[in-house]
């Protein structure tokens, strides 16, 4: 009963309280019908002695312990990760199909099929992606495949057997398994992947977009071509870009270090969009900048005859409307650096709109970065003020 002591120390004292209030009542001789009516007294000396057993009893009660929920079994829980698994398989038009599947525990994999003639190997296909494991089925879940999912049953610790793919005829599919082997294979192979490119002090990091592993990118190979077109690429500081390359994993320096990204070949980015390919702010360029405020003024456009507006295309050209004159330039992007050249391609004076169209061109030399906030482009100066708010339009 010792974990009940506290408990029954505070009982005690709140009972004790409770008789010394109710001792204070009677000796001052204030009769119980002061505070209710007299039928009801009764009934009130029934219900404190009541609730005085229910305090006590509660006080003796031992406590109940709280049970957490157990939480579902991860693969790791039931095979022993990594681990590299192997087989074969027959083909119609070579020898066999040699199979190798690295599991990682940072759910990715790393698959291999190599191609096996009487001569040698005829080709060799690979592919990296994200597995997931099903516990109530014991299911591995390899990444998606022309839109169908590759699933093993996890046999035991050093054995998979394929199941099926997901929407296939199962009469068609070759059955067969794949057994643990005795150490981790490497996988050097060159792979395509997707994720989001950063850089801090001219050092690469790339997360995965399947798994969200993040890895440092090795400065060989690709590298600097990746890193010079991030910089190229309208962003705001420091920001991630989505990207395509084709790439590999090798090990990181010293015992238990990071595996390290190795950049084959740098593919593309996609400025402004996310690991699915959705579109999470305005582009800087192929939009329609429409101006809406100039030096923390809102801008009327009831004079213009169309709205003012810049668009900068992806050849580093700019050409927009002042109010008054067409106007016509260049401009340069170093991550968030931005620097303009413009020109007036026409010179007209106005009657009206001409001291809007002068503060753009004011607000155009001297800004030098800018900043995307969902839809709106805002043009900052070197004392970090913005000269100019623009909506992305249509």
């Amino acid at each position: 009963m010792r974990e009940s002591e506290p408990i029954n120390k505070s009982v005690g004292k709140n009972v004790a309280d409770i008789h010394r209030r109710f001792s204070q009542l009677q000796k001052a001789k204030i009769p119980l019908r002061f505070f209710v009516p007299m039928h009801c007294a009764p009934v009130l000396r029934l219900l404190f002695a009541a609730s005085l057993g229910l305090i006590l009893m509660s006080g003796c009660a031992e406590p109940v312990a709280e049970v957490d929920e157990p939480s579902p079994l991860g693969l790791g829980d039931v095979v022993t990760l990594p681990g590299t698994f192997t087989g074969s398989i027959p083909c119609d038009d070579c020898e066999r199909v040699d199979i190798v599947l690295n599991v990682r525990p940072d759910s990715l994999y790393q698959l291999r099929k190599t191609y096996q003639s009487a001569s040698g190997p005829l080709k060799v296909d690979s592919q990296m992606g994200r597995w997931r494991f099903s516990p109530g089925d014991s299911l591995l879940i390899l990444g998606k495949e022309k839109g169908r999912l590759k699933t093993y049953r996890v046999v035991g610790n050093d054995l998979l057997r394929f199941v099926e793919w997901e929407g296939g005829d199962s009469r068609s599919q070759i059955q067969y398994e794949l057994s643990r082997s005795p150490a981790m294979e490497p996988f050097p192979e060159t792979v395509k992947m997707r994720g989001m490119f950063s850089s801090v002090m001219d050092l690469g990091y790339f997360s995965e977009c399947a798994t969200g592993v993040k890895f440092d990118v090795d400065e060989g190979g690709d590298f600097r071509t990746t890193f010079q077109n991030y910089m190229n690429t309208p962003h705001d500081a420091d920001n991630p870009l989505l990207v395509s390359i084709l790439g590999s994993l090798g090990p990181g320096a010293g015992p238990g270090a990071m595996d390290i990204l190795y950049i084959s070949q740098f593919r593309r980015f996609y400025p402004n969009r996310d690991c699915e390919g959705n579109i999470i702010r305005a582009n800087l360029t192929g939009t329609h900048w429409v101006l809406t405020e100039i030096n923390g003024s809102e801008v009327d456009e009831e004079p213009a005859e169309e709205p003012r507006y810049l668009t900068f295309e992806p050849d580093r050209t700019l050409h927009g409307y002042g109010g008054c004159n067409r106007i016509s330039g260049t401009y340069l992007v170093k991550g968030d650096v931005f620097l303009f050249n413009r020109e007036l391609a026409t010179r007209e004076a106005c009657a009206t709109g001409m001291d809007i169209e002068n503060q753009i061109l004011r607000a155009l030399d001297e800004s030098e970065t800018y900043r995307i906030e969902g839809q709106l482009l805002l043009l900052i100066d070197q004392n970090d003020e913005v000269r100019a708010r623009f909506l992305a339009g249509q």
